[in-house]
C-alpha cells in the first residue's frame, strides 16, 4: 500500500512540477511557487512515511 501512494506522490509532483515551471518560465509567475510544490512534496511524503 506504501508503494502505491508514494508512487502516486511522486506522479502527482512531476506533473506539478511541469506546470509551476512552465508557469514561472512562460507566464512570468515567481519562482517561489516551484518551491511551494517542492514543500509540499516533502511535506506530504514525509506524512506518508511516518503513518506507514
Amino acid at each position: 500500500m506504501h508503494r502505491k501512494i508514494d508512487w502516486a506522490i511522486r506522479i502527482t509532483l512531476m506533473i506539478a512540477s511541469v506546470i509551476a515551471i512552465y508557469l514561472a518560465f512562460n507566464r512570468e509567475y515567481s519562482v517561489y511557487l516551484y518551491l511551494v510544490v517542492l514543500l509540499c512534496f516533502n511535506v506530504i511524503s514525509a506524512s506518508v512515511c511516518a503513518f506507514f
